[in-house]
């Protein structure tokens, strides 16, 4: 199995990691370029977390207010869709599981124009450290990161990030998967990075081919799909949020994996994934049930 390690699983047991209590609604932090909160429920906490010091709304590397996970600045209309990427999958795990509380970090710069610079590895290690740090105060269930890169994975390799790797594997530790997208590049060998670090949850897409997303047995992997041995689990990715539609992609399949998760969840990362696993023959999981 990619995910799980038998010795960190024993090991992580005996420190005695407890699930959350019964009546403490999960929360999933989505990590994504930005959001719009007045299209998205149960915003609980927003962050915005850069690596350049004018970055966030405060004009510093992290702000914490309300606010912090959108921008006063007008993007650029040939930025709108990549500002618009947060609010939708947020909108996505709305659906999936209303009962999920969402914290909002922000990981991109917008610039005085209004472009988009889209935050990279330091940005993705710094908002994992932030959720490490958070998860128990916010009872964070789930890390939802719907970015790709397949400019090295094409080749068959994984430039694994070890900073970033072991914040992944200390998130395992508190019961926190790291919930990464696949990419669409229509790779069936291999997924995309960061989705490739053995420690992540990496998700490819399933659509209905009879376009009757009820039917169980009509779900095939989309065409665009990045998969391989290294995913997962696939998930179904077609949703209408307030932000948008979103279409058989592996970003909208990876924040919908992640609210399907936090309904599932006991608090667990070890015995919530091998519950996932066993429950499936092809690593296909209803998310809409």
């Amino acid at each position: 199995m990619k995910k799980t390690a038998f010795i960190l699983a024993v090991a992580i047991a005996s420190l005695g990691v407890a699930p959350a209590q019964a009546e403490e609604r999960p929360t999933v932090a989505i990590i994504d370029s930005g959001f719009d909160t007045s299209l998205i429920k149960n915003v609980i906490a927003e962050a915005c977390i850069v690596t350049i010091s004018y970055g966030c709304n405060n004009g510093k590397l992290i702000d914490e207010s309300a606010g912090a996970s959108g921008t006063p600045i007008k993007i650029m209309r040939n930025w709108q869709s990549e500002w618009s990427h947060g609010s939708k999958m947020a909108g996505v795990i709305n659906q999936i599981n209303p009962n999920a509380n969402l914290v909002l970090i922000r990981n991109a710069l917008v610039l005085k124009s209004g472009a988009v610079n889209i935050g990279g590895e330091k940005e993705f290690s710094s908002a994992l450290e932030w959720v490490i740090a958070n998860k128990t105060k916010y009872n964070i269930t789930a890390v939802s990161f719907s970015r790709a890169s397949n400019l090295y994975t094409k080749n068959g390799l994984c430039p694994v990030n070890k900073d970033i790797q072991s914040k992944i594997i200390s998130l395992q530790g508190i019961g926190v998967p790291t919930i990464i997208a696949a990419g669409n590049n229509a790779d069936k060998v291999n997924v995309s990075y960061p989705a490739c670090i053995p420690e992540a949850v990496a998700i490819s897409g399933i659509y209905s081919s009879s376009y009757t997303p009820n039917v169980w047995s009509s779900y095939r992997p989309t065409f665009g799909t990045n998969s391989g041995v290294l995913t997962d689990f696939y998930a179904y990715g077609n949703f209408k949020t307030a932000a948008g539609l979103v279409a058989e992609s592996t970003s909208s399949s990876t924040a919908a994996f992640a609210g399907y998760w936090s309904k599932v969840s006991n608090g667990n990362y070890f015995e919530t994934y091998e519950k996932l696993s066993k429950s499936t023959s092809n690593k296909y999981i209803n998310v809409l049930q």
